[in-house]
């Protein structure tokens, strides 16, 4: 699947450049599943290979990669293993409250 872009604000959907010409450097934009949805349509009880958490910066800007990499002053792959960090997490937190309801 791919991400759509939804702006209420701007009336725009399925625009992510939209910002591009706003003149405002886009840093970090995160785009997020539902990790409860995710679970569920797993039966096999396995987590699913998609994260909850993806930066999606790079589809949202014209920059290069080497260009937001400089913005944001940390390597590409840093970036990667904190959104893998916090993806996991999600997971751990939901997984705890879906056995505290079934409790």
């Amino acid at each position: 699947g791919r991400w759509v872009h939804l702006d209420p604000c701007e009336a725009a959907v399925d625009n992510p450049l939209l910002y591009s010409s706003w003149g405002k450097n886009q840093t970090y934009l995160m785009a997020f599943y539902d990790p409860y949805a995710m679970m569920a349509s797993t039966s096999d009880g396995k987590d699913s290979p998609i994260q909850p958490v993806e930066d999606v910066t790079l589809r949202y800007t014209n920059d290069e990669i080497d260009v937001v990499t400089e913005r944001r002053g940390i390597p590409e792959q840093s970036v990667a293993e904190a959104v893998k960090e916090v993806s996991c997490k999600m997971v751990s937190k939901l997984k705890d409250v879906v056995a505290v309801t079934k409790s």
